[in-house]
């Protein structure tokens, strides 16, 4: 007689399936954002939820109810090493560019406006006002008030620029 893992009825297991049917099964509605796009499951997960349940519950925020399952790399596949326990505030910035999403990078790290505004203390609003008026990328994340300060910004990092 087979033994199973006896979690065939788990949150977790749903999950498992459901990333094997949106990455294998054409006929899955959201296959196209899955597969269609070459995204796949390992093999050893896809072959063994067991193996599967050892890693993914390994990483931290397993089990909590606010986390969900979310690939690291969006464009990459599900495998050890690029997934991980996400909000949804994170998933919602882990995305594929859409028509209104801006993106920045800055000292080599790439993230969405919203992100890098909050990542360096600044009001989203105020980043995009700057971003829209084609400042550069130093000045767009400045912290201070470039109303007051942008003279002294401009002397300090060399450049007469006035937008």
């Amino acid at each position: 007689m087979k033994r199973t893992h006896g979690m065939s009825n788990t949150t977790i297991y749903r999950k498992w399936h459901d990333i094997k049917r949106r990455c294998s099964d054409s006929r899955q509605p959201s296959y196209k954002n899955y597969g269609g796009r070459g995204i796949e499951m390992c093999e050893e997960w896809k072959n063994d939820f067991a193996k599967f349940y050892e890693y993914v519950s390994s990483l931290p925020n397993f089990n909590k109810p606010e986390y969900t399952l979310d690939r690291i790399n969006n464009d990459g596949n599900y495998e050890p090493g690029n997934v991980r326990w996400a909000t949804r505030l994170q998933q919602s910035r882990n995305r594929r560019p859409y028509k209104n999403y801006v993106w920045l990078t800055y000292e080599g790290e790439k993230m969405c406006l919203a992100a890098m505004a909050k990542k360096y203390g600044i009001k989203e609003v105020t980043v995009r006002a700057r971003y829209v008026r084609g400042l550069p990328i130093d000045m767009v994340l400045y912290q201070g008030d470039l109303r007051h300060n942008g003279n002294r910004w401009r002397e300090k990092h060399g450049t007469t620029d006035n937008t």
